[in-house]
């Protein structure tokens, strides 16, 4: 009897000590998995922030521009930079530039830490809906003339 719980007590000890090994690989590899993750929440969560504050710079410059009283001319960097302050966790210095053209406004940012890289391009179309409804309205206008000539002419005939 007595050895058989010497055989027993022996093949849990080689039990236990076979898992404390498994361990030592295993748990490193659960936290690295884990960092990972982490890891690419945050890489996410900025990427996610920075198009965000990209694209509204991008939709206020072309708002800016069709502004008489502005110029066009605003601090459009500063803007972005108020926009980001605060919130990023993995990237927390970035690059802007911004290019104004006729019809367009493009807003580049770039971030980089270690080996990650993030390039963004927001753009926004420069539009003037007000002179397509002045040039819509003279267009009416027009036509509205053009067609109490014709029935003006159209009386004129019949009598």
């Amino acid at each position: 009897m007595n050895h058989m719980k010497d055989k027993k007590s022996k093949a849990k000890r080689t039990v236990s000590g076979v898992i404390t090994v498994e361990m030592t690989y295993i748990v490193p590899m659960i936290f690295f998995i884990f960092v990972m993750i982490i890891y690419t929440v945050f890489y996410y969560h900025d990427k996610n922030i920075l198009i965000g504050a990209a694209g509204e710079t991008a939709v206020v410059a072309a708002q800016m521009t069709r502004k008489p009283e502005t110029d066009g001319k605003a601090d459009l960097t500063e803007f972005y930079r108020e926009r980001i302050q605060g919130k990023l966790i993995l990237f927390p210095h970035t690059e802007v530039s911004i290019e104004e053209s006729e019809k367009r406004v493009r807003v580049n940012v770039y971030a980089e830490r270690k080996k990650m890289k993030l390039q963004i391009r927001q753009s926004a179309s420069i539009v003037e809906p007000e002179r397509k409804i002045r040039r819509k309205r003279l267009l009416e206008e027009v036509k509205d003339s053009i067609g109490s000539e014709s029935t003006v002419e159209k009386e004129r005939g019949g009598m």
